[in-house]
């Protein structure tokens, strides 16, 4: 019955660790139709240091699929992926942990990486821009 309540009490607390305001700071409420969202954005942020692969534009082709052009020391490739806007997904239900965008795009790099993106959309000197995971990409 002790373990039972030393056990109870570190859930707890693990509980309330993962317990975060909500409050989405600049949150300017754009909202566009997935329609808008169709077409090259290109990265803003490219960055030819940076080692391993560099997403050079992401073209959303329809509602779901999206070419991401990827850049490298070797060269460059085109791979396809997902997208969804307005997406959230739920990591932890027992403690409401879960991750929001606006945008998601996933794709598999090869055939054992799986990367997952997710964007804030915010707009800039009237400019709608996707933002997050430390890339920038504007409409073209």
């Amino acid at each position: 019955m002790r373990k039972l309540k030393y056990l109870s009490s570190i859930l707890i607390l693990l509980m309330f660790s993962f317990c975060t305001s909500n409050v989405n700071e600049g949150d300017i409420g754009i909202d566009l139709s997935e329609i808008e969202f169709i077409g090259k954005w290109k990265n803003t942020t490219l960055d030819a240091s940076k080692l391993g692969e560099n997403i050079e534009t992401l073209i959303f082709v329809n509602d779901s699929i999206a070419e991401i052009h990827l850049i490298s020391p070797a060269g460059k490739k085109k791979v396809i992926g997902n997208w969804k806007y307005g997406h959230k997904t739920e990591i932890m239900k027992i403690i409401g942990l879960a991750i929001e965008s606006d945008v998601m795009v996933s794709y598999n790099q090869d055939d054992n990486h799986l990367n997952i993106l997710v964007f804030k959309l915010k707009e800039d000197n009237n400019e709608v821009k996707m933002v997050g995971n430390d890339l920038e990409f504007v409409k073209q």
